[in-house]
């Protein structure tokens, strides 16, 4: 666990429960111990408009908030953003649009998510889950975000670091 107090750059590197080789621990975990009061922003460099703040108060500090209150808080920042999550998956664009291809094929367009209008919210799944279209015609995936598409025919998915967790439909910056 390293000290940090407001100077030069402190990273958890990739995180994830999958470990980063055989043998080798997850990691899954990011510890900072902050010696000096101050305002301290964060941000995970893959996506980028997921950012938080961290405010240290004096060790001596008496206006705390509890543990209740900053729930409260949270709570009240959250339920807009899940009304808006609500709005992007009704109200969508469009998310599989075709157009006439080469020799008689289609070129399908799929989006990979999408981003609300606030950056706060982000919906991490396909808009359409389920595609039938004819052989020789093309599917063009496009995000807003950093997203894959992976195909695994007749294997497990790969692991990756999201394989074993729900990815949830939701990034809640505050």
């Amino acid at each position: 666990m390293e000290t940090y107090s407001g100077t030069g750059f402190a990273s958890s590197g990739t995180m994830s429960d999958v470990p980063p080789a055989p043998g080798a621990p997850p990691n899954n975990e990011f510890s900072l111990i902050f010696d000096t009061s101050g305002t301290y922003d964060f941000v995970c460099i893959i996506h980028p408009f997921q950012i938080g703040t961290i405010e240290v108060l004096a060790s001596n500090a008496q206006d705390v908030p509890s543990q209740a209150d900053i729930d409260a808080q949270a709570e009240a920042q959250l339920a807009p953003l899940l009304v808006e999550l609500e709005q992007i998956k009704q109200s969508s664009p469009i998310a599989v649009t075709q157009e006439a291809g080469p020799n008689g094929t289609t070129i399908w367009h799929v989006q990979a998510g999408t981003r609300g209008l606030s950056n706060f919210t982000e919906v991490f799944e396909f808009l359409a889950k389920d595609i039938t279209i004819q052989e020789g015609d093309t599917v063009v995936w496009t995000s807003p975000t950093f997203h894959t598409v992976t195909f695994h025919p007749g294997q497990d998915a790969p692991e990756l670091w999201f394989q074993n967790h729900k990815m949830p439909d939701l990034h809640c910056l505050g």
